[in-house]
């Protein structure tokens, strides 16, 4: 994923996945770009992690917080 950041007061853009703190159940840190499987009482979903607005979300037509779900229903898929 392209990202800008500021180095001394230059703007340069990175090609990097930024962490976000948050395990899956195997406790493996969740990036962004992975794809990761939820278990909620609706059942199973895979849906792609993207990082927008200073947050970790699951992408979908509602941008689920990655952070709302217990770290047992988290799995990286890939």
């Amino acid at each position: 994923m392209k990202h800008n950041i500021r180095i001394n007061g230059k703007v340069q853009e990175l090609d990097c996945e930024l962490g976000s703190d948050i395990l899956d159940k195997n406790g493996h840190e969740i990036f962004e770009g992975n794809l990761v499987k939820t278990i909620n009482i609706q059942g199973e979903r895979v849906r792609p992690v993207v990082f927008k607005g200073g947050k970790f979300y699951l992408k979908d037509w509602d941008m689920q917080p990655l952070d709302m779900y217990w770290e047992e229903n988290l799995q990286i898929v890939d």
